[in-house]
């Protein structure tokens, strides 16, 4: 600003024939001093204030960057969690596949054991059978012989 209020207060005029009245003049200039001084006043202030918000704003985007950052880093953490919990459940997956093949097979190599001693029973059964009709017939035979005696 050019003109402070004590320049305004302190101003000194010529005095001319017919002039403005010297008191009115003065009364004049001091109020115009005092209030020119008060808005000076109200001017620092608010400049301080708009420091202080400024401020303020600063911090504030400076806590916004740092929330930014925060949720972005969340945001790659649980991205980072989802892939790793695929994965590990893609592995689990796979390995319950692969022991469930192994426990078909182990199954089906059950079955045909079992259908193979099955098998073999019976044959043998059979066998048995047969040998056992072989070992009556003689008796039946011979017991024959004496009903016809």
């Amino acid at each position: 600003m050019g003109i402070i209020p004590i320049e305004i207060s302190s101003r000194e005029f010529k005095k001319k024939f017919r002039g403005y009245d010297p008191d009115e003049v003065r009364e004049f200039l001091e109020n115009v001093s005092r209030e020119m001084g008060e808005l000076m006043s109200a001017k620092a202030m608010v400049e301080r204030e708009l420091d202080a918000a400024k401020d303020s704003l600063a911090k504030y985007h400076e806590l916004e960057d740092s929330i930014k950052e925060t949720l972005l880093l969340a945001q790659r953490t649980k991205d980072d969690l989802m892939e790793t919990a695929k994965k590990k459940s893609e592995l689990i997956i796979e390995e319950a596949h692969h022991k469930s093949n192994k426990i078909s097979e182990r199954f089906a190599q059950t079955r045909a054991a079992k259908k193979q001693f099955q098998i073999e029973f019976e044959t043998l059964l059979e066998s048995f059978r047969h040998r056992l009709g072989e070992l009556r017939e003689p008796e039946d035979i011979a017991s024959q012989g004496f009903e016809d005696a």
